[in-house]
């Protein structure tokens, strides 16, 4: 889970239990990853003396940074920028600080999996990588960076050793007594008696004292006198210790204290530092640094929320957002059916980031299809069914939506992902294809028309998805056709058309393309199939068009263009839309007749 504002992130695991991770982390990272990497990573002590006996005489004994080493003195100079009291708790409670040597993270497995700082409760450490100290110099952030992240780690650590010195005054108080209870009465003096950082005030509101005690006075009354005494005081404190709050807490104070003591604001420990060195040790080891899933998408999400409060505004389509907001939209849509089906899933488990985006998210997508009543009905089928919990028809609505994002980057890529879904896939396409193909002769032609490119992508999918079907034959090469070349050396080809200005476009834009990539380019083909729709006054028109028809699914984007660029209204040049209307309608024609004789 992550916890705005922090950059912290717990690897979800029960709260209660001994072995939670604690520290300064991203993504998924377990405690006992974190100590197989220490046990394996060299250490050095950078401040106050390692705490070994009685607890763990197996431990190595590390060296010691002498007082005028360079990295001592940048320590000492990040410890001056935090408030008096709390770097005197730090020294009067004995906490060390344990130096990772090297230019790495004390943990990284990828760029959205690391941890920079990890604490260490029994030890009384604060494991620090001597990476944050080389980032903050060079990049010029200085002390103040690193003194958040050490206030940060220094609070949750006091604050567990603080539990610590109650269980063991609680355990005196309990031995020899079969029946006992902490009352709060005797609780707050103990708290006031072992308290070294926590501010007190006479307004209960304003109290850390009294924040902590009120936080913690019902786990202390649910002791009995047995589990006080039988248990070991170190392990009871981490059962009692309480990580979301504790870091809640944390993270208040470092911005109280960044906020009243003027901590510059233009960089951030989390974003400047830590992910800094993570970037370059995800290059380093050739990892890539964009998302690969929607996990990913919406981790980085979190991460631009988390580090600027008030960001940039972009556009999306018509509107005008926040632009993390717009990159997540973007990169959902990119991914595709993995990225809507992640999406879903998180706005079914109530996900706080995505639940708002929900409606943005489905408009968005309306607005990239030639069909936004087919893309908005399937949206709706789909956030029905996650909120009923229903799996059944998932993908076969997710695969509605995809295969009509026709106005989307990566279009191709999309039809892709709608193949690979099968079955899952087969009956929305046969539903899309029976609904929306064109006649002939089509009362609804106006409202089919812009659809059909959509259809025939989905009509040559359902081919492939038939038992034995595949893409069907090639069509022909108009490049070498006789009749086409013959034309093509016409120097007035443009009198052969209604649109002699498109024509013209088209010829030279075909001309250009022919020399630089050559026949076999998408876009070579889309200029010529646009220049012979357009030829409508030639002698050869009715060939041509016979031609196109051929062509199949290789000429839908060309004769749809067509209809962007020639209106209804267009009396001039309405045989060249209306062809291109009969041309599509035929081509859907053809290939019912081919799939009824294939089955």
């Amino acid at each position: 889970m992550t916890n705005p504002g922090t950059g912290v992130i717990f690897s979800g695991m029960d709260a209660g239990r001994p072995d939670f991770n604690l520290g300064i982390f991203d993504g998924e990272v377990d405690h006992p990853q974190v100590n197989q990497a220490l046990a394996a990573t060299p250490k050095v002590m950078l401040l106050g003396a390692q705490t070994r006996l009685p607890f763990f005489p197996a431990d190595e004994q590390l060296p010691r940074l002498y007082v005028g080493d360079p990295l001592v003195i940048f320590f000492w100079k990040v410890l001056k920028k935090i408030p008096q009291v709390l770097r005197e708790a730090l020294l009067d409670s004995k906490i060390s600080f344990t130096l990772i040597r090297g230019r790495q993270l004390l943990y990284f497995k990828d760029v959205r999996s690391h941890q920079a700082v990890h604490i260490g409760r029994r030890r009384r450490t604060v494991y620090l990588p001597e990476a944050l100290f080389a980032q903050a110099e060079e990049k010029g952030y200085d002390y103040w960076a690193i003194a958040e992240g050490v206030i940060f780690a220094s609070w949750l650590l006091l604050d567990y050793l603080l539990l610590v010195e109650l269980v063991k005054s609680a355990r005196k108080l309990a031995q020899g007594k079969s029946d006992f209870t902490l009352a709060t009465a005797w609780l707050r003096p103990m708290v006031a008696e072992h308290n070294t950082h926590r501010r007190e005030h006479v307004a209960e509101g304003r109290s850390e004292v009294h924040e902590f005690t009120t936080a913690y006075k019902g786990v202390f009354q649910r002791l009995s006198a047995a589990e006080l005494v039988a248990e070991d005081p170190f392990e009871l404190a981490r059962q009692l210790y309480d990580p979301a709050l504790e870091q809640r807490w944390a993270r208040n104070k470092m911005e109280r204290i960044a906020e009243i003591f003027s901590f510059p604001e233009i960089f951030l420990f989390d974003r400047d530092i830590i992910h800094q060195i993570a970037r370059e040790q995800a290059l380093g080891l050739g990892q890539p640094l964009a998302p690969q899933s929607f996990a990913d998408v919406l981790h980085d999400y979190q991460d631009e929320l988390r580090f600027d409060a008030r960001p940039l505004l972009s556009t999306l389509g018509k509107w005008v957002m926040p632009k993390p907001r717009v990159v997540f939209l973007e990169e959902v849509v990119r991914l595709g059916a993995p990225g809507l089906r992640g999406l879903l899933g998180a706005y079914q488990r109530g996900t706080g980031e995505v639940v708002p985006l929900i409606h943005l998210l489905w408009m968005y997508l309306c607005s990239l299809s030639s069909d936004p009543a087919g893309v908005f009905t399937r949206m709706g089928r789909c956030r029905a069914l996650v909120l009923a919990n229903r799996e059944e028809g998932l993908d076969q609505a997710i695969a509605g939506v995809v295969v009509r994002l026709d106005r989307a980057s990566g279009y191709e890529a999309l039809l892709g992902q709608v193949r690979q879904m099968g079955a899952a896939a087969r009956a929305e396409l046969e539903d899309l294809v029976q609904t929306q193909r064109l006649a002939e002769e089509d009362e609804w032609a106006p409202f089919k028309v812009k659809k059909q490119g959509i259809v025939l992508r989905a009509d040559a999918l359902l081919a492939e998805l038939q038992e034995g079907g595949g893409g069907g034959a090639p069509g022909p090469d108009l490049h070498l056709d006789p009749v086409v070349r013959q034309l093509l050396e016409d120097r007035r080809l443009h009198q052969h058309s209604s649109d002699p200005s498109g024509v013209l476009l088209c010829q030279r834009s075909y001309l250009r393309s022919l020399a630089e990539f050559g026949t076999s380019d998408e876009d070579t083909g889309f200029y010529l199939v646009g220049l012979l729709v357009r030829l409508d006054r030639s002698e050869h028109y009715e060939y041509l068009c016979h031609q196109l028809v051929a062509l199949g699914a290789s000429a839908v984007s060309a004769l749809y263009k067509v209809f962007d660029q020639i209106s209804e209204r267009d009396l001039q040049r309405q045989i060249i839309r209306e062809q291109a209307r009969l041309i599509l309608a035929r081509m859907m024609l053809q290939r019912g007749t081919a799939a009824r004789t294939q089955r």
